[in-house]
């Protein structure tokens, strides 16, 4: 297997179709980045102040379909050309041809992933804007994020390899990824219930939320009025220390809103789904939290120095859990494409 991998590799990197994702992936955050900045120029200083945008993990809710595209072309380019057929002729093993392109396509995969982190890096810092992720935030919800990539690769290799045409294989698995993306975000507002849900009216709340994909969280406390900021700010300094202190408080809070507002078996299958599709765990990892932070932020009576917000992505409260699930999907999805491969009749 390891000559039937390297010959992959190098049919890889000749590969228009990869350099063709590449380029999205890259040019995606480049992009936003530099529209944005653009478009911030433009306006009053209140909003131009903000510019640590936090989209950093973007990249995990639309993994899923540009892996769809790639795997299904690229694998698909096989079946197409009648090439499995040969290499089985030449004595390879199926499962030397199926795992060394699993092998394959998860490394092209996370290679697209990079190329979006470097290239936020690179256009945060041409155009002056800073990281706002601490280095262990960023490192947990990356390491959730390979074996995200993991579960998808596997998920569509096993789709494309099953077919018997690559427009068949192409127009199944991006089908496949947009239900997944589309479903992955219903579950994860119904089953945390954070949908315009506003909390900041209660006494010494700290927290305003608002639903969506990407949740965008507020961690403030009554920011239109002083004194309410100023009980915040004193929390703040006082108890939480930093903004990871304060994002751990929102993230033990999203944990206690799970499945709240369900109940009997719909509650059951809705939990196991969250934890294990991989779409709604992307829904988890682009979760960012708007903070203030101590170092730069100057309380006055009047207000609050806007310039000092950054939004700093949330490490989820089951990363752990979700680690475990997609390992178990990746397994069971490549053992059963597997097998079915081995069944299968190629011409």
């Amino acid at each position: 297997m390891p000559d039937l991998i390297r010959a992959e590799f190098s049919r890889l990197f000749k590969s228009r179709v990869f350099y063709v994702c590449l380029a999205v992936s890259g040019g995606i955050p480049l992009f936003r980045v530099f529209s944005r900045s653009l478009m911030m120029d433009s306006m009053d200083s209140y909003y131009s102040n903000q510019r640590s945008q936090g989209v950093q993990n973007l990249m995990f809710l639309f993994i899923g379909l540009i892996s769809a595209v790639f795997i299904s072309l690229f694998v698909g380019r096989e079946i197409k050309d009648g090439t499995i057929r040969n290499k089985i002729v030449c004595g390879y093993t199926r499962r030397d041809i199926y795992f060394s392109n699993l092998i394959v396509c998860i490394s092209a995969v996370l290679i697209f992933q990079l190329a979006y982190t470097l290239m936020i890096a690179i256009g945060y810092t041409v155009v002056g804007w800073r990281m706002d992720s601490p280095s262990s935030t960023t490192k947990i919800i990356h390491l959730v994020g390979i074996f995200v990539i993991m579960v998808y690769c596997a998920l569509f290799l096993a789709v494309t390899l099953l077919q018997n045409s690559q427009t068949t294989a192409a127009l199944v698995s991006i089908v496949t990824a947009v239900i997944l993306m589309i479903f992955g975000q219903s579950v994860y507002q119904t089953v945390y219930s954070i949908n315009l849900l506003d909390i900041g009216s209660q006494e010494n709340s700290s927290f305003v939320y608002a639903g969506g994909a990407g949740t965008t969280v507020f961690i403030v406390s009554d920011y239109n009025q002083p004194e309410g900021y100023k009980g915040f700010f004193d929390k703040y300094i006082n108890e939480w220390k930093t903004a990871d202190s304060a994002l751990e408080q929102y993230s033990e809070f999203v944990e206690s809103k799970r499945g709240k507002s369900l109940s009997g078996a719909k509650k059951g299958v809705y939990l196991f789904l969250s934890d294990v599709l991989p779409s709604c765990q992307a829904e988890q990892l682009n979760i960012r939290g708007m903070c203030f932070d101590p170092i730069a932020q100057q309380y006055v009576d009047d207000g609050i120095d806007f310039s000092s917000f950054t939004k700093i992505p949330v490490v989820p409260k089951r990363w752990a859990v979700y680690i475990i699930s997609d390992i178990i999907m990746s397994v069971l999805i490549s053992l059963v494409g597997y097998l079915l491969f081995e069944r299968k009749d190629v011409n």
